[in-house]
């Protein structure tokens, strides 16, 4: 499987790119990106830019869409992939972790010929930007992509299989400098 993590995003509460923002002595991107590498075939940063990226070691793919949102990044990894499923992952959520991911890819064998997502769903509610997406949603997106631009509103008409988990803690994303100061 391949794992692609989404470095776009406006940032307006962060105040800066949160992707490549400092943490305890390494960028914000560098924590899923490390704790994963051995675990995939490839793992792919997305990006409006990718000139920013080009000092991490990964391979970093531009948006093949000009809009922001997670499925602009979502659609270009999708693209990008030759494997069925495609493990995709926010940038901002330092504390995800290999068990998590485990837990949704052990789910893969067992859904039905027809599911496109294998999205967690902590107490929080779903978490789609730390979620399994088909290759097949490419061709989808592209029919819907001018009428849909939220995630949210493409996987309200997606086949999902959710998997739950107990906590949110796996799931937490960093919207502001002020939540990295409670992220322990």
């Amino acid at each position: 499987m391949n794992a692609y993590i989404l470095a776009g995003g406006m940032n307006q509460r962060f105040g800066g790119d949160k992707a490549l923002y400092r943490y305890r002595g390494k960028s914000l991107i560098t924590y899923p990106a490390d704790r994963f590498a051995a675990h995939f075939n490839n793992l792919v940063i997305i990006a409006k830019d990718s000139a920013p990226y080009t000092d991490l070691k990964y391979i970093v793919l531009e948006d093949l869409l000009s809009y922001k949102t997670p499925l602009a990044g979502i659609y270009t990894g999708l693209c990008h992939t030759d494997i069925d499923w495609n493990f995709f992952l926010a940038c901002d959520m330092p504390l995800i972790t290999l068990k998590a991911v485990d837990k949704l890819a052990r789910t893969i064998p067992r859904t039905s010929a027809n599911c496109e997502v294998i999205i967690p769903r902590s107490p929080e509610g779903l978490q789609p930007l730390a979620a399994f997406y088909h290759k097949s949603l490419a061709d989808v997106f592209m029919k819907t992509a001018e009428q849909v631009r939220s995630l949210k509103d493409f996987l309200l008409c997606r086949s999902a299989e959710i998997v739950d988990f107990e906590s949110d803690k796996p799931f937490t994303n960093v919207n502001s400098r002020e939540q990295l100061k409670h992220l322990d």
